[in-house]
């Protein structure tokens, strides 16, 4: 009864956040035309991905409390995760890129990062999730029928060479982005820096391009203890799945799940909520002055 009670409250907290948080950023997007640049583009596409993965989380903690045990649907629920969890983490790190080539090439970005580009990197991005998240339903011998007459999650529903090379997926891009974001600050702060030394510029217009990039210098960090969050969060899940017996670890994967899910929530209010803009557009829808 005490976990069932866990799970309910992890549910309420976790899709209330992140369908707010969420939902806001998307209808902003389309509500707001000066919101529509490529690097909101891409915060939008991350916003989609997570409204499909708060969407999900109710079902995983059905099947974490086993109350979808032997259930035929399970694999292909369990598909539609890690294809979004794949394009959660390349649309994250699709974002780095863009922010590293805006900092770092401020007189090319315009003409690298094009919308047209862009369009292809989410194109990509899609094709490659739903190829990795399909697979098993492509291909049965990456799935494990047998097992749903047990259990319904990760760890038995799938081979473990596969659930290994989704874990890969998972992984491989995160030290890419945490280059990145630590590449973007020192960028950041090495203009801040010049600006503040250099006697040619107006002391007006240093100091509005210093402000401007002190900005860029917070969003950066900040993004990067976003990156740090996704880690700490995600690795305990994997140790969970690798080391522990699935029939007797229901609590443990019922934590694990909710704080590995929880980056769906978190990302808007880190991604969207973290531009200046995004926040006076919802202000203002608000009323609030």
């Amino acid at each position: 009864m005490a976990v069932e009670v866990v799970a309910t409250v992890f549910t309420v907290l976790l899709c209330l956040f992140a369908f707010i948080g969420n939902t806001s950023i998307i209808a902003l997007f389309f509500k707001v035309r000066t919101l529509q640049t490529v690097s909101n583009t891409l915060v939008t596409c991350l916003a989609v991905i997570d409204v499909g993965i708060a969407s999900s989380y109710p079902i995983q903690c059905l099947v974490d409390l086993k109350k979808l045990s032997d259930n035929p649907e399970c694999i292909a629920f369990m598909c539609i995760i890690m294809c979004l969890s794949v394009a959660h983490t390349y649309f994250t790190l699709a974002l780095s890129i863009e922010r590293y080539i805006t900092i770092s090439k401020p007189l090319k970005c315009c003409t690298i990062i094009t919308e047209r580009r862009c369009y292809i990197a989410i194109a990509i991005i899609s094709v490659v999730s739903l190829v990795i998240g399909i697979l098993p339903v492509m291909m049965p011998l990456f799935g494990n029928t047998e097992s749903l007459e047990t259990d319904c999650r990760l760890a038995t529903v799938f081979i473990n060479g596969y659930t290994a090379w989704v874990f890969a997926n998972w992984v491989m891009p995160l030290p890419a982005i945490i280059f990145l974001y630590i590449r973007v600050f020192i960028l950041v702060k090495r203009h801040v820096k010049r600006i503040q030394a250099s006697e040619a510029a107006s002391h007006l217009g240093a100091q509005n391009s210093g402000f401007k990039l002190k900005r860029e210098a917070k969003t950066a960090l900040l993004l990067l203890f976003m990156v740090a969050y996704f880690i700490v969060v995600r690795i305990p899940f994997i140790l969970v799945v690798a080391v522990t017996d699935p029939s007797e670890s229901v609590m443990a994967y019922i934590i694990t799940h909710f704080f590995a899910y929880s980056t769906s929530a978190v990302s808007p209010f880190i991604f969207g909520f973290g531009n200046k803009d995004y926040r006076k557009h919802f202000l203002s829808i608000l009323k609030i002055k």
